[in-house]
């Protein structure tokens, strides 16, 4: 498993992981979850909407740090997936090649929308070519990982 923190510092198993700012760099497979929406959540299927969330199945469990503003305990639970969150395209078919290696900001799913406890602001993924190397499939324009900051 790849855990990276900004600046390419390996993160020992089993420590927590922090959240944002710290950027970070996690693997594994990409599969769609689907479920109801407002205004019912699912008590009125014939007029709730539908939300579609991207989950990262990890390779390995993570223990994530909770946030200052979180009643959560830091890192007493593990963490098996991530809901992926992407302000531009979401490049699903190359997604589902296999493993994946996906890099950016972890926070708190708080809402009602929010598919897993735990989500991933996405600021690239890799994904293996046909000869196994991986290679950059998607990459948002308004970060920069290197700076550990938003550009606008």
């Amino acid at each position: 498993m790849v855990l990276l923190v900004q600046p390419c510092q390996a993160v020992a198993v089993g420590s927590c992981i922090q959240m944002a700012p710290t950027v970070v760099s996690l693997s594994g497979r990409v599969y769609v979850k689907s479920k109801y929406g407002p205004p019912g959540f699912g008590e009125t299927p014939d007029r709730d909407s539908r939300i579609v969330g991207t989950i990262l199945r990890l390779s390995h469990a993570i223990h994530v740090c909770a946030d200052s503003n979180s009643s959560r305990k830091p890192g007493l639970e593990p963490v098996h997936e991530v809901e992926l969150n992407f302000n531009q395209y979401k490049p699903l078919a190359s997604m589902r090649r296999g493993r994946i290696v996906v890099t950016g900001w972890l926070s708190e799913g708080l809402s009602a929308t929010d598919s897993r406890r735990i989500r991933l602001l996405v600021a690239t993924v890799r994904a293996p070519d046909d000869l196994g190397h991986y290679v950059l499939i998607y990459r948002d324009s308004t970060v920069d990982t290197d700076h550990d900051r938003k550009v606008k």
